[in-house]
């Protein structure tokens, strides 16, 4: 969205945020990607601070699994309420 700039049609962005660190080793896990490639990937997107100035909502998915739906739940709530 930000590199096409069609954030601007939105009313709010949420970024699911996580370290270049911790990115790049959980796409290693899941494409069975070599460090190499998976850095080549993350250099072609968006930058992470980029990607953040855009943003109205940030999830931080740095831990568990249970805290991140934790984090989804309360998102979801305040929306909620936002569209009343």
């Amino acid at each position: 969205m930000v590199e096409s700039r069609q954030y601007v049609w939105c009313e709010r962005i949420l970024v699911i945020d996580v370290s270049t660190e911790i990115q790049i080793e959980r796409t290693m896990a899941r494409d069975d990607n070599s460090k190499e490639q998976v850095e080549n990937i993350v250099r072609a997107q968006t930058d992470r601070d980029t990607r953040l100035s855009h943003s109205h909502d940030v999830i931080v998915n740095d831990r568990d699994l249970g805290y991140l739906h934790q984090a989804v739940d309360a998102l979801h709530a305040k929306y909620l309420q936002l569209s009343k």
